[in-house]
C-alpha cells in the first residue's frame, strides 16, 4: 500500500497573490514619506532655500537643527518597557515564562528601537517566530516600517496579513516573507528582476505552516485615530515641526551669511597711496592680508600726513538669536517639552517642583504612548506563548488573558521622594514591604526582584528553623516539661 505525501505548493494562489500585491503597494506608498521623516530625524534633510537672502556661493551651506530628534528621543527616554506582569494574586510571579523570553531576546534594548521607529514613522512592528538550533526557543525581532507593512483590522485590533521585505547591502529587494494567519511563505526575487524600486517577480521558496490562526506580527501604532488613515498612526515629526525646523535652518544659514559679510568690522583708509596695497613683487596684496597686517603700519605721504583710518562697527547677530528663541518656543509648544530641552537656559535654575510642573505635559504624553504601545506588547506576549506551546490562543491557560506590559514610571521623581512616598503607603497599610508592586514602585529591576524573592524565602526558612530550635531549648529549661519527660522515659523502660 502506498501513501501519498502532500508537498507544499511552491506557487502563490490567486488569493495570496492579491494579498501580496496589496501589501507591496501599501509598502511602496509610504516609502517616500518615511524617508523624509528619517532624514529630519537624522538632521540630513536639506534646507529649502527661498533664494532671497543667501548668495548662490553659499547655497550649499549645511545648517542642521535637531528638533525632530528631540521630539522623538525625549519620549523614547521615558518609555522604558520592563517586561510583562500578571493581574491577580497568584503565587507564581511568571507562570508563562515570559521573563525568559524577555531576557533571551534583549527586549530591554530592542524595545527602544521599536519605540524610536514607532514615534518617528508613526508605526512599527514586532515579529515572532520559532528559533533555530542555536537561537532562543522563541525569537522576537523588531522590524522597521521601511521594510514591513501589515493590513490592520480595527475590529480585532490585530493584523490580518503582513509582508516583510528583505534587502541586500545595496538596498536591493532580494526576497520577502508573506505572513498569513496559518503560515509564513518565504519568497525570493527572480534574479533578473532585482530592483531597488520594487519587489519585482517573486517565487515561493518555502512554506512554514503553523496553523495558529494568528498573524505572528504585532503592530505598534503611534497616535491612532479613527478612519483608514488614522489606523496607520502618525509621526511625532508633524508638519508643524517640519515647518519650524526649516525656519530654524534658514535662520542659521542667514546668521552664517551675516557673520561672513556683516559681522566683522569694516575699515576704510582715506588718503592712502596705491603702493600701500602692492607687495614687493609688484602684485596687489590680498585684501585679507592688508586687513589683518599692514593697516597697523602706514607711512606718511609726501606732504607728511598720515592716512586716516575709519572703522565701521559690525552688524549684531542678536536678531538671529531672538528669532531662534521664538522658534524654539513654538517647537516647545508643539512637542510638549520645556524650553531647556531645546538648549535655552534661564539665569535662575528651576526648583525640583518647577521642573516637574514644566514636564507635566510631556510626562502625560509619554503615558499615553505607553497605553498605545502597550497594546502591541501585550499581543507580542500572546504570540510568544502561542509559538512556544504550538497552541491556538483559545487553547492557552487563562493566565494569558491577565498579561499586561510593565512600564517604568514615565515621570522623573527623585529616588528619595519615591522612597518617602512608598514608605508612607507601607506605614498606612496600602502596600506590603515584600510586595512586587512595592518593589516596582521603587524602580527595582526584575532581576534584582527575583534575587530578593530568593533571599526572602531563605530568610523565612532560616527564621522558622531558628524558632523551632529556640522552642526546643525553652522546653528543656522548663522544670515541668523536664519532669514529664522523665516520667515518660521511666514508663517506657518498665516491662509490660
Amino acid at each position: 500500500m502506498t501513501t501519498a505525501i502532500a508537498l507544499p505548493s511552491l506557487q502563490l494562489s490567486k488569493d495570496e497573490q492579491a494579498v501580496l500585491m496589496d501589501l507591496t503597494t501599501q509598502l511602496q506608498k509610504h516609502q517616500g514619506e518615511n524617508l523624509i521623516k528619517e532624514q529630519y530625524y537624522e538632521a540630513k534633510r536639506r534646507m529649502e532655500d527661498l533664494k532671497i537672502a543667501i548668495p548662490p556661493t553659499l547655497s550649499n551651506l549645511m545648517c542642521c537643527v535637531g528638533w525632530p530628534a528631540v521630539a522623538v528621543d525625549s519620549l523614547v527616554e521615558r518609555l522604558n518597557f520592563e517586561g510583562w506582569s500578571y493581574e491577580g494574586d497568584g503565587e507564581d510571579r511568571d507562570p508563562l515564562g515570559l521573563d525568559e523570553i524577555f531576557l533571551e531576546n534583549d527586549l530591554d534594548v530592542e524595545s527602544d528601537v521599536n519605540h524610536t521607529d514607532g514615534l518617528m514613522y508613526g508605526t512599527s512592528f514586532v515579529a515572532v517566530s520559532s528559533g533555530l538550533d542555536d537561537e532562543p526557543e522563541v525569537v522576537v525581532t523588531v522590524e522597521s516600517p521601511r521594510n514591513m507593512t501589515a493590513i490592520y483590522d480595527p475590529r480585532t485590533r490585530r493584523a490580518t496579513s503582513a509582508f516583510l521585505q528583505i534587502v541586500d547591502r545595496e538596498q536591493r529587494v532580494v526576497g520577502g516573507r508573506l505572513i498569513l494567519p496559518n503560515e509564513i511563505i518565504a519568497l525570493e526575487c527572480v534574479p533578473m528582476e532585482l530592483s531597488a524600486a520594487g519587489v519585482g517577480n517573486m517565487r515561493v521558496v518555502d512554506r512554514n505552516k503553523h496553523n495558529l490562526e494568528r498573524v505572528l506580527v504585532a503592530q505598534m501604532i503611534n497616535r491612532p485615530r479613527s478612519g483608514a488613515r488614522g489606523r496607520n498612526g502618525h509621526s511625532e515629526i508633524t508638519e508643524t515641526l517640519i515647518s519650524h525646523t526649516q525656519s530654524g535652518m534658514r535662520t542659521l544659514a542667514n546668521m552664517e551669511v551675516a557673520r561672513e559679510y556683516l559681522a566683522s568690522p569694516q575699515r576704510a583708509v582715506l588718503g592712502a597711496k596705491e603702493s600701500f596695497f602692492v607687495g614687493e613683487d609688484g602684485k596687489p596684496v590680498p585684501a585679507w592680508k592688508s586687513y589683518i597686517g599692514r593697516m597697523i603700519a602706514l607711512e606718511r605721504d609726501e606732504y607728511g600726513e598720515i592716512p586716516d583710518i575709519k572703522e565701521f562697527k559690525g552688524a549684531s547677530l542678536e536678531s538671529f538669536f531672538g528669532q531662534m528663541r521664538t522658534l524654539s518656543q513654538l517647537v516647545s509648544s508643539e512637542i510638549a517639552v520645556p524650553a531647556n530641552y531645546l538648549g535655552f537656559e534661564t539665569d535662575n535654575p528651576p526648583s525640583a517642583d518647577a521642573i516637574r510642573s514644566l514636564e507635566g505635559r510631556h510626562v502625560k504624553r509619554a503615558e499615553q504612548r505607553q497605553k498605545t504601545f502597550g497594546r502591541g506588547w501585550s499581543e507580542t506576549a500572546r504570540l510568544c506563548v502561542m509559538v512556544r506551546e504550538g497552541k491556538k490562543f483559545n487553547e492557552l491557560p487563562d493566565e494569558i488573558r491577565k498579561v499586561r506590559p510593565q512600564w517604568r514610571d514615565a515621570a522623573t521623581p527623585t529616588f528619595a521622594a519615591t522612597s518617602d512616598a512608598v514608605t508612607k503607603l507601607i506605614d498606612k497599610g496600602v502596600y506590603t514591604p515584600t510586595s512586587r508592586v512595592t518593589r516596582d514602585k521603587l524602580g527595582i529591576s526584575r532581576a534584582d526582584q527575583r534575587q530578593m524573592e530568593i533571599d526572602d524565602k531563605k530568610t523565612t526558612v532560616t527564621n522558622l528553623v531558628a524558632s523551632v530550635r529556640q522552642g526546643v531549648e525553652n522546653a528543656r529549661q522548663d522544670s515541668q516539661v523536664a519532669s514529664l519527660a522523665d516520667r515518660r522515659a521511666a514508663s517506657v523502660g518498665q516491662p509490660g
